[in-house]
């Protein structure tokens, strides 16, 4: 189908990723020292990228400029990794920033809703509440901040109504179904006791 292609577009990033696990893994299995300044070293650079007008450097326009590179053929796809592999192994001081509370908590609980519902959520309010058209009294960093606010509290609500509720009920079956099992083997020692000892 048209989905399915469209899908096959985003297939080597699902590989870089499978592939930076497989390194991270490795590397923790050996007690390798962790890269330090690599997630830092990234940042800065996807922080350069975003601030220069690309427009102007290449003479192109900025916005088709970045949707070739950056979107279509995912030209970050490198410094996403490198950002993901410095705050992974933990030694970066940009990682030891985000273990600050209450950023632990805000990655567990909401991080998952913020990844399914972020585009929905986007195109939603850009369309019908907040336009982010230039011109717009809320286009800029105000429309930013406005939207992942909004986001934010969506990722909290889908957590503690949906998420939290089936996590609990699941944990429940699993202990249940432990301790049925737990049982049945007791009751299964005790019956051949008698018999070995009759033996």
């Amino acid at each position: 189908s048209w989905m399915g292609v469209q899908g096959l577009r985003f297939l080597h990033c699902y590989v870089a990723g499978v592939l930076l696990a497989f390194l991270l893994h490795a590397r923790a299995k050996r007690a390798r020292p962790p890269v330090v300044w690599a997630a830092t070293t990234a940042a800065l650079l996807l922080l350069i990228l975003f601030a220069t007008d690309l427009g102007k450097v290449f003479g192109v326009d900025h916005r088709s400029w970045v949707q070739t590179h950056f979107i279509d053929y995912s030209g970050l796809l490198p410094l996403h990794c490198l950002f993901i592999f410095g705050l992974a192994e933990g030694g970066d001081p940009l990682a030891r920033l985000f273990a600050l509370r209450p950023l632990p908590w805000l990655g567990r609980n909401l991080s998952y809703g913020v990844y399914i519902l972020q585009l929905a959520t986007f195109d939603f309010l850009t369309t019908y509440v907040l336009p982010t058209t230039p011109g717009s009294p809320c286009y800029g960093a105000a429309s930013m901040l406005a939207l992942l606010a909004v986001l934010g509290f969506v990722a909290a609500a889908v957590q503690f109504a949906v998420q939290k509720p089936i996590q609990v009920s699941t944990r429940h079956c699993s202990h249940a179904a432990h301790a049925h099992a737990t049982r049945e083997s007791a009751l299964r020692l005790c019956t051949a006791r008698p018999n070995a000892w009759s033996s």
